[in-house]
């Protein structure tokens, strides 16, 4: 039912909470609690912050049981992000030890004065909690009426917390998905720069057990200066729910075709404009080259022994046709073109990493790596990144490595013993390997994802240049992070899986992991 009042409380503390809300609700204020409210076989993650988002006053009873509640500890936050007024009732201790003892719910609740429950008869306090309550949403209805200076929109500007260096969050991007635990898996940016392409997955309909998780993905291209997305519903790409296959997409360079598998789509409609040709059935990974004329494909099929293969196939695409074909080893999963379309590296299992002369369609000694990501320099010098516990690049004339990232004097987030207690009591980072790399378009510059942290590199010998925190909740968790240096929980934060250079290299975009059930996911468009 509607409800004007959110009772945010600790199990032990239910009786109290039934007892408050009979209060407000004689006075004429309806309210929600747990106990009481919480539809039998719904989703608590989905259900309380539905319920939290309706109210226009968050009542939290703060007790002994209360500030050792996760649960509880999430309602504050979550109401804290949602701006909603608090009024904090005390059970069996005084304000000032609840505010020496929870850091967190004492920045909250900075604006509003507590009272205590237990301290006198509930014929004395019950009147002067509704009282209060009264006043509050008086605040929140004139809060609510008055003008706002513009109207919402899907880009706007934003803040950040540099952790060294300069820089600046210019502004971000949601998108809405209804995939559970969604994360963006991919980012490529258009030739022109206006236009961004994102595949989200996730998990679909909750669809997920201890063994079972139905992955799906959705793709999507974003106008940068308009925020929204291009197409509308009926696009045939919009319509789709794709497996798991990131890798089987790729953006042209120049922004208007989009290739999935066997097909190809307008980038700008999301409409089908036809296939590739030779045999494509069973693509599971594209890659373009800088100047969009090649497209590189890893293809796998069985022979009627069921006996599994692979092959490279290069087409120009001109027309899309298969200009060369060679069979590879050992069940590839990452392709990559040089800019130039000379040399192709294809990352396979057990963790090593071919690289192709692309005309001979043959590779040198492979090349041992711990990581599946593989990112070519774009200034034609022939060197490739590589992640896994460090950012390595590596000649593709020689084989060897140019610099591994660390090697000046920088270590990345648990690396090394000394390091890791400190970077994830400060980020709450349990994720030490890279997650994303990008160069810049200049090659001076690479972009690291680290977890939660982004990191600019020198592209020529791996030296740090600034770090800074990539997804960032709001104003709440930057203040625990940085302010006050508390852990922050893996809910807590958005992971970086992704990143972008603009081809003019003025603005970096990263993709995050949102985990949480549904909603939306962010990217961010940072000026390194």
């Amino acid at each position: 039912m509607p409800h004007d009042i959110f009772i945010s409380y600790a199990e032990e503390d239910g009786d109290w909470a039934k007892k408050l809300a009979g209060t407000v609700e004689a006075a004429g204020y309806p309210a929600w609690y747990y106990q009481r409210d919480y539809l039998s076989g719904s989703n608590y993650l989905a259900e309380v912050p539905k319920a939290i988002l309706a109210a226009r006053v968050v009542v939290v009873l703060v007790s002994e049981a209360s500030l050792g509640s996760h649960q509880v500890d999430g309602e504050v936050v979550r109401a804290h992000e949602d701006g909603k007024r608090f009024m904090p009732l005390l059970i069996g201790m005084s304000h000032a030890e609840f505010q020496s003892r929870k850091e967190t719910w004492r920045f909250a609740f900075r604006d509003y004065t507590s009272s205590r429950l237990d301290s006198v008869d509930w014929s004395v306090i019950a009147p002067k909690i509704v009282d209060g309550l009264r006043a509050q949403l008086a605040a929140a209805d004139a809060a609510a009426a008055a003008p706002s200076a513009a109207p919402p929109s899907r880009i706007r500007p934003d803040s950040t917390c540099w952790i060294k260096g300069s820089g600046q969050l210019e502004r971000t991007i949601d998108i809405a998905t209804d995939l559970d635990d969604p994360r963006i898996a991919a980012l490529a940016y258009s030739n022109d720069g206006a236009r961004i392409m994102t595949f989200v997955e996730g998990i679909r309909d909750g669809k997920r057990n201890a063994y079972d998780y139905d992955y799906v993905g959705e793709l999507g291209i974003w106008d940068i200066n308009r925020g929204g997305p291009l197409w509308d519903e009926s696009a045939d790409l919009a319509k789709e729910k794709f497996a798991q296959d990131v890798r089987a997409f790729a953006f042209s360079p120049d922004g208007t075709r989009i290739v999935h598998k066997a097909s190809v789509f307008d980038a700008l409609t999301g409409a089908s404009i036809g296939r590739l040709g030779g045999d494509a059935d069973g693509i599971v990974a594209h890659s373009f080259s800088a100047d969009g004329a090649r497209l590189g494909s890893i293809r796998e099929w069985s022979d009627e022994q069921g006996r599994p293969h692979y092959a490279v196939q290069i087409r120009e695409t001109a027309g899309f046709e298969v200009k060369q074909n060679w069979e590879c080893p050992d069940q590839p999963r990452t392709i990559a073109l040089s800019p130039d379309g000379a040399w192709l590296a294809t990352r396979r299992r057990p963790g090593l990493l071919d690289i192709w002369n692309v005309a001979a369609g043959k590779s040198r000694k492979p090349i041992e790596v711990d990581g599946g990501l593989a990112v070519w320099s774009p200034d034609r010098s022939g060197h490739i990144a590589t992640d896994g516990p460090r950012v390595m690049v590596w000649s593709a004339d020689t084989g060897q490595p140019v610099f591994t990232a660390g090697s000046s004097g920088f270590t990345f987030a648990g690396r090394m013993p000394s390091t890791i207690k400190a970077a994830d009591s400060f980020f709450g980072n349990e994720h030490p390997f890279v997650s994303a790399l990008a160069f810049a378009p200049d090659g001076a510059l690479i972009a690291a994802a680290d977890g939660n942290i982004i990191r600019l590199l020198n592209a020529k010998n791996g030296a740090a240049r600034t770090s800074f925190a990539g997804h960032p909740q709001k104003s709440l968790q930057r203040y625990l992070t940085v302010s006050l240096g508390l852990r922050i929980g893996p809910n807590m934060h958005d992971r970086v899986r992704c990143l972008a250079f603009a081809p003019d290299g003025t603005r970096l975009a990263s993709g995050g992991q949102a985990q949480a059930a549904g909603g939306f996911v962010q990217i961010k468009l940072w000026k390194p």
